[in-house]
């Protein structure tokens, strides 16, 4: 996807009910190791909603729950987003895979967008 200077942003739903929303952070900058599930981010400012899964920016098949997420600044021309959470239960797959929540029950989700 090539971004003109249009606003950027990421919209997603999971099989297990997980939304993009409020409670993922979004950050501009690239920091060593964000994308792993120790990684510190209390830091992180939580997500910019842009948006809801509705009208002309509906994306069809995802959760009508699921929002516009990213930072504050819509033209960035990339961005880092993460979601932590408590999982209890079974794994869930993603893509054939059966090891997208590791074996701790503390897991994070994360997006690296890049618009280019």
């Amino acid at each position: 996807m090539r971004n003109t200077g249009g606003p950027g942003g990421l919209i997603a739903s999971f099989a297990n009910g997980i939304v993009t929303d409020n409670k993922w952070k979004c950050t501009t900058r690239a920091i060593r190791n964000w994308h792993t599930t120790g990684f510190d981010d209390s830091n992180w400012p939580v997500a910019t909603i842009h948006g809801g899964n509705s009208g002309p920016s509906r994306v069809n098949r995802l959760s009508t729950n699921a929002k516009w997420i990213g930072t504050n600044y819509r033209n960035a021309d990339s961005f880092y987003c993460r979601r932590n959470m408590t999982y209890f239960g079974e794994k869930s797959s993603a893509g054939g895979s059966k090891s997208f929540f590791n074996h701790s029950p503390n897991c994070t989700l994360t997006c690296k967008i890049i618009i280019i």
